[in-house]
């Protein structure tokens, strides 16, 4: 919970980067107004960045509760 937005962009400085979104700019058969854009995260990175998360947190408990 945050009461300014100098509080919730503080908030926002703390959380841990994310990852890059990643795009590819489709080539259609016909023309289109605007380019065909293809955004995506890859999703081992995803997979891989939850894991660390859950690990870093459970050890920090571990440490906290000094077992």
């Amino acid at each position: 919970s945050f009461h300014s937005a100098k509080e919730l962009h503080g908030q926002a400085e703390l959380m841990p980067n994310g990852l890059y979104w990643k795009f590819q700019v489709i080539q259609m058969l016909h023309p289109t107004k605007f380019p065909a854009v293809l955004y995506w995260k890859d999703p081992l990175e995803c997979i891989a960045m939850i894991f660390n998360y859950h690990i870093s947190q459970l050890f920090q408990l571990h440490i906290s509760q000094g077992v």
